[in-house]
């Protein structure tokens, strides 16, 4: 039929005229990690206490960590030393970040009879974690810049300008699982707390990593 015909004929479509869909512009993409801004940070020494509850026992840390500027081979640095004491016995953490970028460029830790040691590369991550008589060699690789977990995410991140609504993704290269992955910071909300005494305005920040990691 005359009606049935006109409706298959709209139906058609010259293949010529086709077009696939056209893919983002690489420009649009965001950086898979923010620039930190190593120039606003200024030595310090701070103390404090965690609570964590482990296997049903509630058990205190208490940490002193300082921040200071150093040289290495001509290069300035900053210094992140961490000493901790809890039910594990004393550790001590030492991370050497760029002065600028706040990467990492070198690890050394020890507690009790584990050590560990890192050098990181634009590329990757090499070292090794002692414990006893067992040694692990690691050979990370890395598909971009990586922070190193702990006060080397910490102290990057309170340098970004961060404001209700933030959001970034960060690449964390974790120490003891020797392999890196992405996590998003995010500003969750403010909060008012109080400590020694004083109160402070503050931003409560999640750190998220991907499902399954």
């Amino acid at each position: 039929p005359p009606e049935i015909q006109k409706k298959l004929e709209a139906l058609r479509v010259d293949i010529k005229t086709v077009e696939m869909p056209k893919k983002p512009s690489a420009e649009l993409v965001p950086s898979a990690m923010p620039a930190f801004k190593g120039s606003i940070l200024k030595p310090f020494t701070v103390k404090y206490s965690a609570k964590l509850n482990m296997m049903g026992r509630e058990v205190t840390i208490t940490t002193t960590r300082s921040l200071s500027g150093v040289q290495l081979d001509g290069k300035k640095l900053w210094r992140v030393i961490e000493v901790a004491q809890g039910p594990m016995g004393a550790g001590i953490d030492t991370l050497d970040s760029d002065s600028e970028s706040l990467l990492p460029v070198r690890r050394a830790g020890s507690q009790g009879m584990a050590n560990m040691a890192f050098n990181f590369k634009s590329d990757g991550v090499d070292g090794k974690i002692v414990a006893g008589a067992r040694e692990m060699p690691v050979n990370a690789k890395l598909s971009g810049p990586a922070l190193s977990d702990g006060a080397g995410v910490e102290i990057p991140i309170s340098t970004l300008p961060l404001a209700e609504g933030y959001s970034g993704t960060i690449e964390v290269f974790n120490a003891m699982q020797a392999k890196a992955r992405k996590m998003t910071a995010k500003v969750t909300g403010t909060e008012k707390i109080t400590v020694g005494g004083s109160s402070f305005d503050t931003f409560a920040l999640a750190l998220l990593g991907r499902v399954g990691q």
